[in-house]
């Protein structure tokens, strides 16, 4: 029997590699620092989905739906997803509005993430990117669609209830 081969396999020094890796990227573009925001050009307060030229703010693949532990997945979000911070040029932010997801629309949305909690998925992000998809849709297609409020057997002890919580508010402070 011969000695076993002595490798350099798992050996080697990658200071180097990890050291280009890790180096702080600068953009070209930059030549200094900017304290002046009148360089600054309107399109660059914006998102790349606002370029006046595009027909939706995100991109879209249609495709088969998928399937992820067992579950169908009909809405994949990328990684770079995501609502930007609008700010003015004041840096006061903008654009912004408040939403609140009932908990059916985001069990549904949820559903079609094949996610089964709400922290697997951006609930927000999905809502709008969704938003802008049927939009797009329903434009490219010619198609209409109406929308109404689920009818609601309880509207009046709805009522009631809100009323009541109110008062209760009111009254502890």
């Amino acid at each position: 029997m011969s000695a076993p081969k002595k490798t350099s396999a798992g050996k080697r020094d990658l200071t180097a590699a990890v050291a280009q890796l890790h180096r702080t990227q600068r953009n070209p573009l930059v030549k200094g620092e900017h304290n002046d925001p009148a360089w600054i050009q309107d399109q660059f307060l914006l998102a790349a989905g606002d370029a006046p030229d595009r027909v939706s703010f995100f991109d879209y693949e249609e495709g088969e739906p998928t399937e992820k532990n067992g579950k169908k997945v009909h809405v994949r979000l990328g990684r770079d997803v995501e609502l930007p911070d609008y700010r003015t040029r004041d840096y006061q932010r903008t654009n912004r509005s408040m939403i609140t997801i009932p908990p059916g629309v985001k069990a549904n949305v949820r559903r079609a993430f094949g996610a089964e909690t709400d922290a697997e998925f951006p609930s927000t992000v999905a809502v709008i990117a969704l938003a802008d998809w049927a939009a797009k849709y329903l434009q490219d297609n010619q198609m209409g669609i109406t929308i109404r409020g689920a009818e609601d057997r309880f509207k009046a002890l709805r009522k009631m209830a809100r009323r009541d919580l109110r008062r209760a508010k009111a009254e502890k402070q």
